[in-house]
């Protein structure tokens, strides 16, 4: 860790920002938390706060799946997957928010899963 960034740990931050988008993706998480006198900035306190806040909201793409999968599980086609959204069959909790209305539905690949089942 270069002597500036001692003084300015917006930059420490904006650098760890810019490796693949991952929070301290160039640094070591340790490096990344003691800068300067050893209590972490502000700043990356609040970035490592959005960072995980982010995991929770946004879940990975392996925990999303498309109407071909759940169409697959209930041995029907796709369009008809999408009506039974449209229509209400299919709760809303199992959707993923922002699809839809002209975009392809997605869903929660845990709770579809466990409608599925109690279904």
């Amino acid at each position: 860790m270069e002597l500036q960034d001692h003084y300015e740990p917006h930059r420490v931050l904006e650098r760890s920002l810019s490796v693949d988008g991952d929070i301290g993706a160039g640094l070591e998480k340790q490096q990344l938390m003691n800068i300067g006198d050893g209590d972490p900035s502000p700043l990356v306190r609040i970035a490592i706060a959005l960072e995980r806040i982010v995991d929770q909201l946004a879940p990975g793409p392996e925990n999303i799946v498309g109407t071909d999968y759940v169409a697959g599980q209930i041995g029907c086609t796709p369009t008809h997957v999408a009506r039974m959204v449209r229509d209400g069959d299919i709760p809303l909790s199992c959707v993923v928010p922002g699809c839809g209305d002209g975009r392809p539905w997605k869903f929660l690949r845990a709770r579809i899963d466990n409608w599925l089942e109690t279904r």
